[in-house]
């Protein structure tokens, strides 16, 4: 094979490539979450929000 033949598939790749991931992003726009979403999924799973200390105020 040469040059030539090795570009085309390469260019041909990308094109499926990135036609498949946009196909894929459009169809997933219900599962987006908002910042406010995440904070309360993450006190769900335990998490816990940093807090002031005295050490940060004496600074």
């Amino acid at each position: 094979m040469n040059l030539k033949s090795y570009l085309r598939g390469i260019g041909i790749g990308i094109l499926v490539t990135a036609a498949v991931f946009i196909i894929s992003g459009a169809s997933d726009k219900k599962g987006t979450m908002t910042d406010e979403m995440i904070k309360q999924r993450a006190k769900e799973l335990g998490m816990v929000e940093a807090s002031t200390t005295v050490a940060d105020v004496n600074r």
